[in-house]
C-alpha cells in the first residue's frame, strides 16, 4: 500500500472523530464539541485512575490499621458498629497487604506451634 506523501497510513483511531457534539451551549445557536480521547490515552488514564484508587485504598487502610494500633478492643468494637463500612475497608485492606507479604508471619507461628 502506497501512502500519498505528507499523509500517514489509517489506524484504528482513525476511526473515531476527533470531537462529537455533546449539546447545545447556552444560547441556542452555539453547538458544544468536545475532543475525543484516543484508546491508547484512555486505557493509560484508566490505569492512571485505578492506580490512584489502589494508593487511596492503602492509604485508607493505614489510617484504620493505626486508629485500631492506638485504641482499646472497645473502642474499636464502638467504631465499626457506628462504621460497618469501616470494617469491610480495614479488612479488604488488610487481605491486599497480606497477599503482597513475602513471608506470612501468621502461618509461620501457626506451623512453629504445631512443631511444638
Amino acid at each position: 500500500m502506497q501512502v500519498a506523501e505528507g499523509s500517514r497510513p489509517a489506524t484504528d483511531s482513525d476511526n473515531e472523530p476527533d470531537e462529537i457534539v455533546t449539546g447545545v451551549g447556552l444560547n441556542e445557536q452555539e453547538v458544544v464539541k468536545v475532543p475525543v480521547i484516543p484508546k491508547k490515552k484512555r486505557k493509560a488514564a484508566e490505569s492512571y485512575l485505578e492506580q490512584a484508587e489502589k494508593r487511596m485504598k492503602g492509604s485508607r487502610f493505614r489510617v484504620l490499621n493505626e486508629r485500631l494500633y492506638t485504641s482499646t478492643g472497645e473502642e474499636a468494637m464502638e467504631f465499626f458498629q457506628e462504621d460497618p463500612d469501616a470494617f469491610v475497608e480495614y479488612h479488604d485492606g488488610y487481605r491486599e497487604q497480606f497477599a503482597a507479604w513475602p513471608d506470612k508471619p501468621v502461618i509461620e507461628i501457626i506451623n512453629w506451634l504445631k512443631k511444638q
